[in-house]
């Protein structure tokens, strides 16, 4: 563990060096993520397959300014939770690695659509701004 920590921070302090977005993976260390992060708030930090109901964590990812990766295995109140929020849209950011077939996405983007009750067509604007500012490092 000690070791993974040392490496997890030397990503992190490269990306911050070399003004880099950061895409994060964590499975059971979401406080020593969050406690690291806190150090870079300008870092772009994409929360990668976001599959707990936790609102309260999630809260706390939006307030550091994560984006948070929502795909299939995600539970249906995350999205809730961006519907009620809308504020935090810009936060989301659909990802379909969680399976190999094209159509998926397409799916995906149409429950998601339905799920925050907005046209596809703004769902489709909306992600495509999200990924650019989390690609062109903006926080």
């Amino acid at each position: 563990w000690a070791q993974q920590l040392e490496w997890w921070h030397l990503a992190v302090a490269t990306a911050a060096r070399y003004g880099k977005p950061l895409v994060l993976h964590e499975v059971h260390a979401f406080a020593e993520c969050a406690a690291g992060l806190r150090k870079h708030p300008e870092l772009p930090v994409l929360r990668h397959g976001w599959n707990t109901p936790d609102a309260v964590r999630l809260e706390e990812a939006l307030g550091l300014g994560w984006r948070i990766g929502v795909g299939w295995k995600t539970p249906p109140e995350t999205v809730e939770f961006f519907r009620c929020r809308p504020e935090f849209r810009d936060r989301l950011a659909l990802e379909s690695d969680d399976t190999a077939e094209p159509e998926a996405l397409t799916e995906l983007y149409l429950r998601v659509a339905a799920q925050l009750a907005i046209p596809m067509e703004i769902l489709l604007q909306e992600q495509e701004r999200n990924f650019y500012n989390f690609l062109k490092g903006h926080p």
